[in-house]
């Protein structure tokens, strides 16, 4: 079968060029202009039309556990679902460790895995030897593995597994006579014996200690240990996983002695830290990984080991448990399965937080997923490569704003990027679901959540514009507002007329009210009077700045201690938490300054940790199926598309858009629905919404719940929530509680 790529940009670890792709069943027949290839194409070609894509070379992921046993237990993946997870991410090789047991020799052990592996791959693959059991025997047997393809060795300095250095220096002399490579998990393993002796003595055996049992100086020790090794027996080596600035300092400082050094890191060390390690209850054990993940100053220093080219590769050290078989180290650290996933994600992060936020380039990016492992591992230019007579494994990246969507033409950016944009976006599918159907006449309502409700609002205001130059023909019966950010200055930079302390002040004291429950009140109560505090007493205050009595001071003082800014830090900062901003019940410890910036500990938020991937699972493993839709692409959630996103216009004015709706509809309702500890869009904003931009009072309506920004996340909040919309369409008004 013949395919052609036309209209895409290929991408190159040297550079990236527009070009087409001829492709003859699975090699690359050539690639040129489109001119070029347009002379080489046959009648039956079969056609993609990667307009506005880029085209990489397949992913490698030369670091992958499957189906291993470790610890007690078995990877949560196999060969069937890794595979398929990882070309999901654009990987179509991996290089997965068969292992060589005690008491087995290679040949036994490389057996094992084939009976494993074969016949179950959804992509290509192969495998590194992982060496547990040296002999000479073993040693005859490096030869036999080479002369199987098998020219890369796994060797660990701790766990069960480990050699010693005798043994060590062995292997490496070996290699350079048969001409193998061996890349090594470098941690000391005394050090890490003795401090988890000292945690078991003290009782610490909780997830906490994990980090502090396998400190960065014992990865570095153990990396300048192997590298003076290697330096003597002459040979290169790969330092897997890297996590630490220090063991980064001790390979800068090998090559500067000629050393030939390679170095692999992970998604995970460039994008966590070990913060996570003090979340409450067991949530922290889904991030114990050996070696552990480090500091936010690691990171930088990984990146910009990414992009100066001193780190060649990124691979996942995919190894995968399940909540349940984490918690076979419930009470004992030591014995939580170590291992994370990543084999789907990692193309997507790398493009995410690394090409999207100029931390490195995209042919960067070609280099450490594709070109570099496939050189490290001699499997190049079959692989990692796009090139007349490689492999045609071939990975489309569609860099457009978030989830699904598809933008064919990066230079349309302006005409879907803004506030307006989008609301006509949304009312051009709505119209013409309308039309195709034939339900013009029936009831239509729009339901909005978070920044949903400022596109409700806007695609609401253009469709009452039917006298002017556009219309869309739809009339809406109401719009159900969830967790409003209708007033949008707040978060688009233009100020509003009242101080935005005054706005959250409710919210800050329903938070406040849950945690510490100052009064019996209820929380409506307890809400309601520091809503008359702030209208009145508060917001006087604010007006008259310096010249306030020392007595109006005070009595401001004893409700009012901080600002807007520092609510989520300060309000529970005497017990060492920081409280969620999407949920205001949720917590997580207290990030320090020197830790992490200001700005990450109030986004990087408690509620998103805990949620965003079941969102993620129930969007693409559940709701698609039930709607029996099938994309040939993967869904991208949280993706930074305010990076394009025109925020002149429609800046603050979507309220404007609301008045103007409903005006022109008179029958036209709106239902506010707010939870009473979000601190995402405090429901205060709603109420400067609903009071200031002349909307109808006898058709606007508001409620609260006992709720974060997620109304819908609490069973007994999302049945209360579903019965008032469903009443609303109906026609029956929610009492409003002010």
């Amino acid at each position: 079968m013949r395919q052609i790529i036309k209209n895409g940009t290929i991408v190159t670890g040297s550079g990236s060029f527009p070009a087409d792709i001829l492709i003859d069943g699975e090699k690359i027949a050539a690639t040129g202009t489109a001119e070029e290839i347009k002379k080489l194409a046959q009648p039956g070609d079969k056609e993609i039309d990667a307009s506005g894509c880029l085209i990489f070379p397949g992913f490698i992921d030369a670091h992958t556990h499957f189906d291993l046993h470790v610890a007690g237990t078995v990877t949560a993946d196999d060969f069937a679902i890794g595979t398929k997870a990882a070309l999901k991410g654009g990987t179509t090789t991996i290089i997965d460790f068969g292992t060589q047991y005690p008491g087995e020799t290679l040949a036994e052990g490389l057996k094992n895995w084939h009976e494993k592996a074969d016949g179950k791959c959804s992509c290509d693959y192969s495998f590194h030897m992982s060496i547990t059991d040296w002999n000479p025997s073993v040693s005859k047997e490096v030869q036999d593995m080479m002369d199987e393809g098998i020219t890369s060795f796994k060797l660990y300095m701790t766990y069960d597994t480990q050699v010693d250095d005798k043994t060590l220096f062995e292997i490496l002399q070996r290699l350079k006579e048969t001409g193998g490579i061996t890349g090594v998990h470098c941690e000391n393993s005394g050090m890490i014996a003795a401090l988890q002796e000292e945690a078991k003595a003290a009782g610490k055996m909780g997830v906490s200690s994990h980090p502090k049992t396998r400190p960065a100086a014992a990865e570095a020790e153990a990396i300048g240990r192997l590298l003076r090794l290697a330096e003597v027996a002459d040979v290169p080596v790969v330092v897997v996983h890297l996590t630490c600035k220090e063991g980064y300092d001790v390979i800068a400082q090998a090559r500067k002695r000629g050393q030939k050094v390679y170095v692999e890191t992970c998604p995970q060390y460039l994008l966590m830290d070990d913060s996570l390690y003090e979340l409450p209850g067991f949530e922290s054990a889904k991030y114990v990984c050996a070696p552990p993940l480090r500091k936010k100053e690691d990171q930088d220093c990984l990146w910009k080991g990414l992009a100066d080219g001193t780190i060649q590769t990124v691979s996942t050290d995919h190894c995968s448990f399940t909540t349940e078989q984490k918690k076979l180290g419930e009470g004992d650290f030591t014995k939580i399965p170590g291992g994370m996933p990543g084999a789907e994600t990692r193309g997507t992060l790398i493009y995410t937080y690394g090409v999207d936020k100029d931390r490195i380039t995209k042919e960067d990016m070609c280099r450490v997923l594709s070109e570099n492992p496939a050189k490290l591992y001699g499997i190049y230019p079959q692989k990692g490569v796009i090139a007349p007579g490689s492999d045609a494994d071939i990975v489309l990246i569609d860099p457009v704003g978030t989830g699904y969507g598809v933008l064919i033409d990066e230079s349309k950016k302006k005409d879907f990027f803004g506030i307006e944009q989008d609301a006509e976006a949304l009312l051009t599918v709505l119209e013409a679901w309308v039309r195709r159907y034939n339900r013009g006449l029936s009831p239509k309502y729009l339901c909005g959540e978070s920044y949903g409700c400022t596109r409700s609002a806007v695609a609401a205001g253009i469709a009452a514009t039917m006298g002017r130059e556009r219309g869309y023909g739809i009339a809406f019966d109401g719009i159900v507002f969830i967790g409003n950010t209708v007033t949008v200055g707040k978060y688009f930079g233009e100020g509003l007329p009242v101080e935005t302390s005054v706005l959250g002040f409710p919210t800050y004291a329903g938070v406040n009210w849950y945690h510490n429950h100052p009064t019996d009140q209820s929380v409506e109560d307890f809400v309601k009077e520091a809503k008359t505090f702030a209208d009145h007493d508060y917001v006087l205050a604010l007006y008259k700045g310096e010249a306030i009595s020392e007595e109006e001071k005070e009595h401001i003082l004893e409700k009012v201690r901080i600002d807007d800014d520092d609510y989520r830090q300060e309000v529970l900062k005497i017990k060492g938490k920081a409280v969620s901003r999407y949920d205001g019940r949720v917590t997580r410890p207290l990030l320090e300054p020197e830790q992490d910036e200001i700005k990450k500990a109030l986004w990087d938020d408690a509620t998103a940790d805990r949620y965003d991937t079941f969102f993620y699972a129930a969007f693409t493993g559940d709701l698609l199926p039930k709607l029996n839709v099938k994309l040939d692409r993967n869904f991208i959630p949280g993706t930074d598309y305010y990076m394009h996103w025109d925020k002149e216009e429609k800046k603050g004015t979507t309220a404007e858009e609301l008045r103007y709706a409903m005006t022109r509809r008179p029958g036209m309702r709106a239902f506010f629905a707010n939870g009473w500890f979000d601190l995402c869009t405090e429901f205060g904003y709603a109420w400067h919404t609903m009071d200031h931009a002349g909307l109808p009072k006898d058709r606007v309506f508001w409620k609260g719940y006992k709720s974060g920004h997620m109304i819908y996340l609490g069973e007994d909040n999302v049945h209360e929530l579903c019965s008032d919309i469903r009443n609303f369409i109906l026609g029956k008004n929610p009492k409003s509680q002010f």
